[in-house]
């Protein structure tokens, strides 16, 4: 598995399998991509990233030692949701779509009513 980051700490990182599946999906990571270019998203990132490392990495060497004990059941879940994915691209394979070409299929549904309306009054006139 590729390596994690978390806050720029990539030793700290335990690498998820669920979001690391949750993140090959193309409409999941272009929208992350979106958030991230946007100038909210961008200075909504600075700012979770200035409160982190205010006050969560000043606690967090606290809770080392309860983490080791619910890191096994953290990883059975994480197994869990991993596997859930899987199960959810075997019954529907239209996730991995491209983005691109989800929105074109979806556009085409919405309008399909539209379209048949003018080619109906084409007929009739």
């Amino acid at each position: 598995m590729s390596s994690c980051q978390v806050n720029g700490d990539a030793r700290a990182a335990h690498c998820s399998a669920f979001l690391q599946h949750l993140l090959d999906y193309p409409v999941i990571s272009d929208g992350i991509r979106a958030f991230k270019s946007g100038d909210y998203g961008w200075k909504s990132i600075q700012l979770s990233d200035a409160a982190y490392k205010t006050f969560a990495a000043l606690v967090i060497p606290w809770f080392q030692k309860p983490c080791q004990f619910v890191s096994p059941y953290v990883q059975n879940v994480d197994s869990l949701g991993d596997k859930s994915l899987h199960y959810v691209d075997k019954r529907f394979p239209l996730v991995k779509k491209p983005t691109e070409e989800l929105y074109n299929d979806t556009k085409g549904l919405i309008l399909l009513p539209y379209h048949k309306g003018l080619e109906g009054k084409e007929h009739v006139i």
